[in-house]
């Protein structure tokens, strides 16, 4: 083969390349046939207290001022908590989740963004507290039968002192439990994603209960 016939299929070959690449970048081209969804899990709680309490003796409640005294007193730390979230049965993440601040005993927050096939989906998310707590200890009976009668005056005396701490602690727990996060928490409901749709788990205070909010991304 002589040189010029050499040099003629060179260029032949090179302008073909040259052309395939030009009709290739022109093409339509898709990364993705079929998108992913998002699945956005963000809320935020109070936690639980876990508490050891005590009632106070009348004695000590006597050596205190009266707007120091406590019909209970009570010591411990916040919750914690176990997020949990599965697709189509299969855990996608799972993480701890505590209050804020120092103590732990400002809000938790929880923040996951996940990737998930579209089309039909069952979503399952989970917040379970994995710490146990103690029972808030009941009010005390201040009255018995066993004393005599001479000394039932005597106590009841007594007792009046803590009788109004007892009552305003009570009201100030059932205010703080009432606005915790239950030691529960579960969603699972099965849907149909559309691509690129971000679906949001989110947690409603006013029913103490997750749920999700649909949105196109």
């Amino acid at each position: 083969m002589n040189r010029a016939l050499r040099l003629g299929l060179a260029t032949i070959v090179a302008m073909g390349a040259m052309l395939a690449l030009t009709l290739a970048s022109a093409a339509p081209f898709r990364v993705n046939a079929r998108p992913d969804a998002r699945l956005r899990v963000a809320f935020s709680a109070r936690p639980e207290r876990i508490e050891h309490c005590r009632t106070p003796s009348e004695s000590e409640l006597a050596n205190l001022p009266a707007h120091m005294r406590q019909g209970v007193v009570c010591e411990g730390t916040t919750a914690t908590y176990r997020l949990e979230v599965r697709h189509d049965d299969s855990l996608v993440t799972s993480a701890l989740l505590r209050g804020g601040g120092l103590r732990h005993d400002r809000r938790l927050y929880a923040l996951r963004e996940l990737s998930v096939p579209s089309g039909h989906s069952t979503i399952d998310v989970r917040l379970v507290r994995v710490d146990s707590v103690a029972a808030h200890p009941a009010r005390e009976s201040h009255a018995s039968d066993d004393h005599p009668s001479d000394e039932r005056v005597e106590h009841h005396d007594r007792t009046r002192i803590g009788e109004d701490a007892l009552a305003r602690d009570e009201e100030e727990h059932r205010r703080t439990v009432a606005d915790e996060v239950p030691s529960l928490l579960t969603l699972r409901d099965t849907m149909t994603l559309r691509p690129r749709e971000v679906l949001l788990v989110t947690y409603d205070q006013a029913t103490h209960r997750l749920r999700t909010v649909r949105g196109a991304q």
